[in-house]
């Protein structure tokens, strides 16, 4: 199974207690203070010192004389900042006893950093168990990267549904700056390797689907290929009836990971139906209408600029815009018509493109055929279900 992406290390702490302006003389009190065993001023010298900021020239042996000071008097980010600097070092046993002292403070960072150590046996001797009950002692100190970095030890140690569990939980957790639009389409596909080795083709098939959805096949996320490869066998394993039938769990997936974090879709969110559907008023759809050419403005004129223009270059920008506007669309989806929407721009698309043929093009035609197929199977399932609603009103 492909590596997406990797345990996490943190970085430096910057603490920064000093402004930019500081004077010499400033400096120099800073350094009385520091030698007479106050912290704060000791994780700024060794700061300036680790760095070479601020009048202070840089000189790593005295950054770490500075942090292991003020950790010897009880700051848990010196310990953690002198495990970083011996881990880059690969003094792994140093590392390990600061990260172990920092960690005893609960100091999150030091605790996922240990967990890494422990995982990989770096410094101390391999133990899964170990790296597991700290990563779970630093998601319960509010760490951000434990549910990602467990996901992987129970993936690599072939703990099959903790890994699915947690792997669900990232996809449906909100979207941040760590658990970002692009890290869930990798989780997306994790989750579909991860049904594979139980041979589940139908939920294999299910986040294979929501990935392809969420433009997973559009990014440049490396080894796409061979997932792709196992995507379409397990697409090709299944029947028509069946993969009609589990559009139902693609769109409750794709809204779960990917669209109830969006402010569009979170200002109807009441009118959302079982996690599939909006039923929106042509006033507030008429509203809406508003709102999405405000938000899509510069993609609207490079489509008008386009437009009219018949030289190679300008179609293919022509189509990528279109492309982009579809893209914009299937992240709501939710709301209707917006998939349907979708699916008349990416054929526009497609259509465009087809007249024009190189490596990269015929690359993107491919790719772009298969998430049309995909916004096909949804957008008709979505909209049986809107014409079963209006009919039992």
């Amino acid at each position: 199974m492909m590596v997406f992406f990797n345990k996490c290390v943190m970085l430096i702490m910057i603490t920064g207690f000093l402004s930019a302006c500081a004077s010499q003389s400033a400096l120099e009190k800073y350094q009385t203070k520091a030698n007479e065993g106050d912290i704060q001023n000791q994780l700024m010298l060794a700061e300036r010192y680790y760095f070479g900021a601020e009048g202070i020239p840089q000189d790593k042996g005295k950054a770490i004389l500075y942090y292991r000071l003020a950790a010897e008097a009880g700051s848990d980010s010196a310990a953690f900042n002198l495990g970083i600097i011996y881990q880059q070092d690969g003094d792994f046993d140093q590392a390990v006893y600061y990260y172990e002292m920092a960690s005893a403070a609960n100091n999150f960072a030091a605790q996922d950093n240990l967990a890494v150590m422990y995982q990989d046996g770096a410094g101390v001797e391999k133990d899964i168990t170990k790296a597991e009950e700290l990563y779970l002692l630093a998601l319960s100190n509010r760490s951000t990267y434990s549910k990602r970095n467990l996901a992987i030890l129970y993936r690599d140690s072939q703990q099959i549904e903790k890994a699915i569990d947690m792997f669900k939980q990232l996809s449906f957790d909100p979207t941040t700056k760590d658990n970002s639009y692009k890290f869930k389409k990798a989780v997306a596909l994790e989750l579909m390797d991860l049904f594979l080795t139980q041979d589940n083709k139908e939920n294999a098939y299910i986040w294979g689907t929501t990935a392809v959805l969420s433009g997973l096949f559009d990014s440049d996320i490396v080894n796409l290929a061979a997932k792709r490869t196992r995507y379409l066998a397990v697409r090709n394993a299944l029947d028509d009836e069946l993969k009609n039938k589990l559009s139902k769990n693609i769109l409750q997936y794709h809204y779960k990971a990917f669209q109830q974090y969006e402010p569009a879709v979170q200002k109807y969110q009441s009118l959302i139906i079982d996690d599939e559907y909006s039923d929106l008023s042509i006033s507030q759809l008429t509203e809406f209408t508003d709102y999405k050419a405000e938000v899509n403005k510069k993609t609207f004129a490079s489509i008008n600029r386009y437009k009219d223009q018949d030289d190679k270059t300008s179609r293919i920008k022509l189509a990528l815009h279109t492309l982009k506007l579809a893209a914009y669309e299937i992240s709501i989806g939710v709301i209707s018509p917006q998939l349907q929407m979708a699916k008349i721009n990416i054929e526009k698309s497609i259509s465009i493109l087809s007249g024009y043929s190189d490596s990269n093009l015929n690359n993107l035609k491919d790719n772009t055929k298969l998430k049309l197929s995909v916004v096909e199977i949804v957008s008709d399932y979505q909209q049986r279900l809107k014409e079963e609603q209006n009919n039992t009103k």
